[in-house]
């Protein structure tokens, strides 16, 4: 009989795929010794039985090799399974923002039909119930900086804290998009209900995963601050109402509001009153 003799350490499932061939190779000889010694066989008998040991090797390479290719594949949806489950809405968020960037004209970086529509067609519904369309800009911690489009009344450049979203509605390529999978690993079913295939954008380098950025660190807080500093006037949307003035000052969990006529600077003379807003109570502020 032949002996088994395997070159180095081959451990595991592509040892034991080198093994099997190797234990293959040396069947092959020995049959053929077996074969040349022996003159009961005829040269069709010998035949036979290679044909019949060389199946033998066939099936067992290849379920050896579906195993091998079934595993690997559950291990990368596992893997992936746990990428996902510890995904933020901020994350995704800031997966939207990178596939669909825009210039500071407010188009797509590459304009093309299908990134204009993501950009102008991104819904939100917030916390307080209300609709928007809104295109995003930036972000940061935890707020998004976007320009809304709809309602017409709310247009224009607005922050919008990622505590206020209630809901986002995605078509399919955004929804990819918002989980960071590149084009190779996009959801099922990308017809949406207009009957428009919205294909996933690649993330850039093919990556499933975007780096955060220090810009994704700042937080509402240093956001409102800078506005304060700025001096801007500001529509305030709150679980309690809207209102308009310019921040004063901006705490841990709450910002001080000078309320004025919109339009008027803030001046003593034009100051109605001050009002205290928490900060978990915004839902939405327009720069005016």
């Amino acid at each position: 009989m032949f002996e088994l003799q395997i070159e180095g350490e081959n451990t595991g499932r592509d040892g034991a795929l080198s093994s099997l061939k190797q234990v293959r190779a040396m069947s092959r000889g020995f049959h053929s010794q077996f074969v040349d010694n022996s003159r009961t066989f005829s040269g069709m008998t010998s035949s036979v039985l290679a044909m019949r040991w060389d199946n033998l090797f066939d099936d067992l390479e290849g379920q050896l090799e579906s195993e091998i290719g079934l595993a690997e594949r559950t291990a990368d949806d596992d893997e992936e399974r746990q990428r996902q489950a510890h995904l933020t809405l901020q994350e995704r968020l800031r997966n939207l923002t990178v596939a669909f960037p825009r210039t500071a004209a407010g188009m797509t970086a590459e304009p093309s039909a299908t990134c204009e529509m993501a950009v102008e067609s991104l819904q939100i519904t917030l916390t307080s119930g209300r609709a928007l369309e809104v295109s995003l800009i930036r972000h940061g911690r935890d707020w998004c900086a976007v320009d809304v489009i709809s309602p017409p009344a709310l247009d224009g450049h607005a922050i919008l804290p990622i505590a206020s979203i209630a809901a986002l509605h995605l078509h399919a390529g955004q929804l990819s998009a918002s989980m960071g999978l590149s084009d190779t690993r996009a959801v099922s079913s990308p017809k949406t209900m207009d009957g428009m295939v919205h294909p996933a954008p690649a993330l850039p380098d093919g990556r499933q995963a975007i780096a955060p950025r220090i810009a994704d660190t700042i937080g509402l807080g240093f956001v409102l601050r800078d506005l304060a500093r700025r001096r801007r006037t500001l529509e305030i949307h709150s679980l309690q109402g809207v209102f308009v003035g310019t921040l004063d000052r901006v705490g841990v969990d709450h910002c001080d509001l000078a309320e004025h006529a919109r339009g008027e600077a803030r001046r003593a003379t034009q100051v109605r009153g001050y009002r205290v807003v928490t900060l978990a109570s915004i839902t939405l502020i327009r720069i005016l």
